[in-house]
């Protein structure tokens, strides 16, 4: 009878838990995550990942705050924020659009790439180029420049040299059209790549 309470409370747990995670009002919190893929659907003032390892998560609209990630290991992260600061982690790829440059302090491997809306973030999350449902599209509630090519390592005191904490990815400056002249963000790469 005692196993019984106690599954009962589990799965009311789980329910309340649910309903909080749907709650559009709230910040949310995931930890304690190995090996698992998240969707996060609806936009929320702000993110936070605490314990994750081995998991995709993926985040459909816009986190109007700030994303805070801590111990995170071999996962991959895609959101649209204000501000990304990530602390204690290792080999984490990152697929982000953010307002102001992503903050690491004791991380190590971290990828940054600027690529946050893909084909299989919509397909996991069942949609075809549209993330709400009211038909807003992927790139609705963005304002600004993408800016996830300034990463500020705060272990990292060299100004003059490159951080080797982590890699920016921008396309290549041979993939520019002929006619065209790099962006801001490659051309920031690629000088940082020459200091180091």
């Amino acid at each position: 009878h005692e196993s019984q309470s106690s599954s009962h409370a589990n799965r009311e747990s789980q329910q309340q838990q649910q309903s909080i995670i749907t709650n559009e009002s709230s910040s949310y919190l995931l930890q304690n995550l190995q090996n698992v893929t998240v969707l996060v659907h609806g936009s929320r003032p702000s993110l936070h990942l605490q314990h994750i390892q081995n998991c995709r998560i993926y985040v459909s609209e816009p986190t109007l705050g700030p994303v805070h990630v801590t111990d995170c290991h071999s996962s991959e992260i895609r959101c649209r924020c204000y501000q990304l600061r990530v602390h204690d982690s290792k080999d984490v790829k990152f697929s982000v659009w953010v307002r102001s440059g992503p903050i690491i302090e004791d991380c190590n491997g971290m990828v940054f790439d600027g690529n946050y809306y893909s084909d299989e973030v919509m397909k996991i999350g069942g949609c075809n180029g549209n993330d709400g449902v009211d038909g807003s599209s992927a790139t609705d509630g963005v304002i600004g420049r993408n800016m996830f090519w300034d990463v500020k390592d705060f272990n990292w005191f060299r100004a003059l040299r490159k951080s080797p904490n982590f890699v920016v990815i921008t396309k290549k400056t041979s993939d520019v059209g002929n006619n065209e002249e790099p962006s801001e963000e490659e051309t920031f790469a690629k000088s940082y790549d020459d200091v180091a």
